[in-house]
């Protein structure tokens, strides 16, 4: 009857052996910041044109602080990709805040802001001192669907 049960039941594992080092510490991985290179800037990747905004007159406002990265529309749902200072990057959707202004239309290559009814536009690819006024140029109305 043992012989019967031994052959049944299966072998068991041997122990694991016991080791007297340490279990090691995970190490962090760090990624050093990228450099901006002024080559990127002066032919952006994504203006159709590729070129860089207008230059931003003096005394822009803090909007003058951010760039665009970046746009996105579909359905009912527009926002804008912003690269701030210090390196933020934020995502915002169309009636958002940013800093006291507000987002009010998102285009392919462009986003208007609004504060007191002041409009400022950001181009998608121009460096962040490139803010345009959209007085000086038709402002196509916003995306709707």
């Amino acid at each position: 009857m043992l012989l019967g049960v031994q052959l049944i039941l299966p072998y068991g594992q041997p122990a694991a052996e016991v080791s007297i080092l340490a279990p090691r510490r995970p190490h962090l991985i760090r990624i050093p910041a990228l450099p901006e290179y002024a080559a990127i800037l002066q032919a952006p990747l994504f203006a159709p044109d590729r070129r860089p905004g207008e230059a931003a007159a003096p005394g822009a406002g803090p909007l003058s602080a951010w760039s665009a990265l970046g746009t996105a529309t579909g359905g009912r749902v527009a926002s804008v990709v912003l690269s701030g200072p210090a390196g933020v990057v934020k995502t915002v959707q169309r009636g958002e805040d940013v800093e006291g202004w507000r987002l009010v239309a998102v285009e392919k290559t462009r986003a208007v802001f609004e504060r007191a009814g002041q409009k400022r536009e950001l181009t998608v690819g121009a460096p962040a001192e490139a803010v345009a006024d959209p007085k000086a140029a038709p402002a196509a109305a916003a995306v709707d669907q």
